[in-house]
């Protein structure tokens, strides 16, 4: 009898949704919003059909988030006061007609062609329709829905944000994994970047006008930290150049124009032995300039695809077999 009544519950929930939707450009006061999707709201049956499509049981969802979780109570915070069930039902419902046009329909051809990188001509090629998605998620706003206000964020809750996601990652496991590594550094730039990285690296991450990554293993350690050989030479001007190689790196390279932003793990001269003695460095696919206008694209740097790994599963991933700073220079 009580699951009777919860199921009751969320279809009179859904049926009040579906009766009275909301743009979700009116319901998000961040300063960036999720609003390049359609202003036209679901259609009708929409909801019942999110019950039993192969994207995401919303009435699961919905019940995970406000029955078990209680998700609304954190609108009560100072920091999510200006959320309401409402906003979050709304980015659920943007989730879930972009997770269908744009990433579900494609999941099966990006099995069947998967990324293809020349080797002559250091250069990657994706599907057609995934460098379309990619535009229609960062266009949406998806890669801003868990960052502070401050920086241009929506200032959802994790769990919320993370429901988000589950669209994506349901809809194209592979391809979505992607997205993930630009909010990692971004959020790395945002607590411990420069002045002049936070005002213009990060804007051009949250945009998803370039892209980022996180290298931390090495093909000899694996996910052995404590061993790992890259090293990073002060250089007179204040930089470093890094050298070394990188394992299993997540969307290593791509043809989405812009560049990419490698969060690399390097050890400098005369650093402590094990983990202590590690850093973190920013180091580009192309030189950076800044100035008071902005930030712009110098030559590139000396970061190459060694190959990529050809996987069982999620083969619409860009996964370097082998990433390589420095190898042609002496140092990235």
């Amino acid at each position: 009898h009580s699951s009777q009544s919860v199921n009751m519950l969320l279809r009179r929930s859904n049926l009040a949704r579906s009766l009275a939707p909301r743009p979700w450009r009116q319901i998000v006061p961040a300063k960036r919003r999720l609003s390049a999707l359609p202003d036209t709201p679901p259609a009708s049956d929409a909801h019942a059909n999110i019950n039993d499509d192969l994207v995401m049981n919303r009435r699961d969802l919905d019940f995970i988030l406000y029955e078990v979780e209680n998700v609304e109570a954190l609108c009560q915070t100072e920091r999510y006061q200006h959320c309401d069930r409402a906003t979050f039902d709304a980015a659920l419902d943007a989730a879930h007609q972009l997770a269908h046009s744009h990433f579900h329909q494609y999941n099966a051809k990006g099995d069947r062609h998967p990324p293809q990188y020349c080797q002559e001509t250091d250069t990657l090629t994706l599907l057609p329709e995934h460098v379309a998605a990619h535009r229609a998620y960062s266009d949406a706003g998806f890669l801003t829905t868990s960052m502070d206000a401050e920086v241009g964020g929506s200032q959802m809750p994790v769990a919320v944000s993370g429901a988000v996601g589950l669209h994506f990652s349901s809809a194209n496991a592979g391809f979505s994994a992607h997205f993930a590594l630009n909010v990692g550094a971004a959020k790395i730039l945002q607590h411990h970047g420069t002045d002049e990285q936070r005002a213009h690296v990060l804007p051009k991450l949250l945009s998803g006008e370039w892209c980022g990554t996180m290298c931390l293993s090495e093909t000899h350690a694996g996910s052995s930290l404590t061993d790992i050989r890259t090293t990073a030479h002060p250089q007179p001007d204040g930089t470093y150049k890094i050298r070394g190689n990188k394992m299993w790196i997540t969307a290593a390279e791509n043809n989405f124009g812009g560049t990419i932003v490698h969060m690399v793990l390097a050890k400098l001269p005369g650093a402590p032995a094990g983990t202590k003695g590690i850093s973190l460095f920013l180091v580009p696919k192309h030189a950076l300039s800044f100035s008071e206008e902005g930030v712009s694209l110098g030559e590139r740097n000396d970061v190459r695809l060694g190959g990529l790994n050809h996987k069982m599963g999620q083969t619409a991933s860009v996964n370097a077999g082998e990433l390589l700073f420095g190898e042609a220079t002496g140092g990235a």
